[in-house]
């Protein structure tokens, strides 16, 4: 049986993925410039900049980044209003704890986007063992950094931790770390879910 369980948030326990590729889209629309889901999910699950700056690399436009992170978070919370969590997440999330498995918070993202998206879904950062956000690794996913680091912070053995994550880069990021993945199919879909090399899809 596993010991820790180790989840990414948008995708994952909310259903909240969509808001940051409608963010993008809308912050580059302002700049004349329209993006498609081919431009943007690549970047995600890598990080805030990474989000910008790599859609913004793939355009061929220049950005202002810290206007673009502005942007983002002075519209996040709205969209996020009319968004739900994935089907049982939260209490899957609480049945684990109860029953002995350690649970951890795992995302790229800054820790006041976490933060909203766990209150939305009636969860806080005190329902998990552990939280890591974006600053608490040098390099961020696909990297398996955040991965690696936690499970040590936790004391599991990765044979003892599985991974639940929906974009490319946080599976990469999983597997590398040599814990088992599931992934959902939110972001990407069930056909490309079955090809990430996740070792279970949800």
């Amino acid at each position: 049986m596993a010991k820790a369980f180790l989840f990414d948030v948008d995708g994952v326990l909310t259903d909240s993925a969509d808001i940051s590729k409608e963010l993008v889209k809308r912050y580059f629309s302002k700049l004349g410039k329209k993006v498609g889901d081919e431009d943007i999910i690549p970047n995600l699950g890598m990080g805030m900049n990474a989000l910008f700056v790599n859609t913004a690399e793939r355009v061929g436009v220049k950005i202002d980044l810290d206007e673009a992170l502005s942007f983002f978070r002075e519209n996040y919370a709205l969209l996020l209003k009319e968004k739900k969590e994935i089907p049982g997440a939260s209490s899957f999330v609480l049945d684990a704890r109860k029953k002995g498995v350690l649970t951890a918070v795992i995302s790229s993202a800054p820790k006041w986007r976490v933060e909203e998206n766990l209150s939305s879904i009636s969860l806080s950062l005190e329902d998990f063992d552990l939280v890591s956000t974006e600053k608490d690794a040098k390099r961020n996913k696909p990297y398996p950094d955040i991965y690696t680091k936690a499970m040590v912070e936790l004391g599991v053995d990765k044979k003892d931790a599985v991974v639940f994550e929906d974009s490319v880069s946080g599976i990469k990021s999983g597997k590398e770390s040599g814990a088992m993945v599931v992934a959902l199919t939110t972001t990407l879909g069930r056909e490309k879910a079955k090809l990430s090399g996740a070792d279970a899809v949800l």
